[in-house]
């Protein structure tokens, strides 16, 4: 779910949520995010689309861990509540 990264220029926030309640609607039961995207950026998305009346109660989520590369160094970074 790269909608904020890797597929060009983030689009507006407001026509994202709109996509996700759309493929919600049509029956899309499975979001799976990353923190890599971002980081964080996509779960604050979905975060957003979710608060709508029974969005949340339609969809399951699943998220990854993301790894970033840097000076030698390798960190995993998770996804904490």
């Amino acid at each position: 779910m790269g909608m904020s990264f890797a597929y060009g220029p983030p689009k507006p926030e407001a026509d994202m949520v709109k996509l996700i309640h759309h493929a919600v609607a049509a029956g899309v039961t499975l979001l799976d995010t990353s923190d890599f995207y971002g980081p964080h950026t996509n779960e604050l998305l979905l975060g957003k689309a979710l608060q709508a009346d029974g969005v949340r109660e339609k969809v399951q989520l699943a998220t990854k861990f993301g790894v970033s590369f840097g000076d030698g160094q390798t960190e995993v970074h998770a996804l904490r509540q």
